[in-house]
């Protein structure tokens, strides 16, 4: 399976709200941060519960599911990959917004692909 083939079982768990599910595509430690936080995760558990509560403040645009569109794909070496993701149909402040995160992806020990930083370009 590719990057974009895994990063798209990843957004439809997204979607779907199982949080649980997607925090196994993360490797621990990560970084997730967005605009005004900086995080650094452990446990599966942890990265479950944040998904959650940052999930809570979007609102979805006429109760559709989110909208996740590859913008660029960059194979950075054999192991290391960067995914940049446009997230539509959030509404936020009420205002319809897209959301841009970026995915840096690499090979756990394992050689499974892990999500090891997101960045969130969020308001």
């Amino acid at each position: 399976m590719n990057e974009v083939e895994y990063f798209e079982k990843f957004a439809s768990l997204l979607s779907d709200l199982k949080f649980s599910e997607c925090a196994t595509y993360f490797h621990t430690p990560c970084v997730l941060m967005n605009n005004k936080q900086k995080h650094v995760f452990n446990d599966h558990k942890d990265i479950a519960t944040w998904l959650s509560r940052y999930a809570k403040r979007l609102a979805v645009e006429n109760d559709n599911q989110l909208s996740f569109v590859t913008q660029h794909s960059v194979n950075m070496s054999s192991k290391v990959c960067f995914i940049k993701v446009a997230v539509q149909g959030v509404v936020m402040r009420d205002t319809k917004q897209s959301l841009n995160i970026s995915f840096t992806l690499a090979n756990d020990e394992d050689k499974s692909m892990k999500i090891i930083v997101v960045v969130i370009d969020d308001v």
